[in-house]
């Protein structure tokens, strides 16, 4: 039977702290850790420094052996966590989140900013967002586009001159070039 407590003395450094400073542990009376999280945390990085080499050897055993395992896991918990770590990535790349990301996509009607066409690149029998434009200079964020869209836009953002090439090219190209080196020769 748990004991739920409001505080809680470190057996570590005798101190008395909220119930909230410990790890959870079920195999303890209270659920708790004896030993705060900040002594955990001190003593772990002091170990660790000890022993770093003996702990790296030893969880690159364990990744051998249970590799199956672990990829099921991440799996599992990826497909359980997905929209949260959608969220995170948004945040960290771009600053904003799924909120802002999905007031973006209905202003755009799910459409492409460049070739106004949604999204029609599948992977794993789904079919991908719309990929967040941005200045990779300064950061702005200009639109939400489709891959190809993006790819391109990417491409011609390292070389802008070659865009004008291209549509210089294309005008200037309108007769079918057959015709002036002839047919079968």
């Amino acid at each position: 039977m748990k004991i739920t407590i409001k505080h809680k003395t470190c057996t570590k450094c005798k101190q008395i702290k909220k119930s909230s400073d410990f790890n959870k542990n079920p195999r303890y009376k209270t659920g708790l850790s004896y030993w705060c999280r900040d002594c955990v945390k001190l003593w772990w990085h002091t170990y660790f420094g000890k022993h770093k080499k003996k702990i790296q050897k030893l969880r690159k055993k364990y990744k051998l052996k249970n590799r199956l395992k672990i990829l099921k896991q991440s799996k599992k918990y990826n497909n359980n966590h997905k929209k949260e770590h959608q969220n995170a990535q948004l945040k960290k790349k771009f600053g904003f989140g799924i909120l802002e990301y999905k007031k973006l996509f209905k202003l755009q009607n799910g459409r492409c900013a460049i070739c106004k066409k949604p999204e029609k690149i599948k992977r794993h029998n789904r079919i991908i967002n719309l990929a967040v434009d941005h200045n990779h200079k300064n950061g702005i964020i200009r639109g939400l586009l489709c891959f190809q869209c993006n790819r391109l836009l990417g491409y011609f953002d390292k070389n802008p001159n070659l865009l004008k090439s291209i549509l210089k090219y294309q005008i200037e190209n309108k007769n079918d070039i057959r015709q002036i080196i002839g047919k079968n020769q």
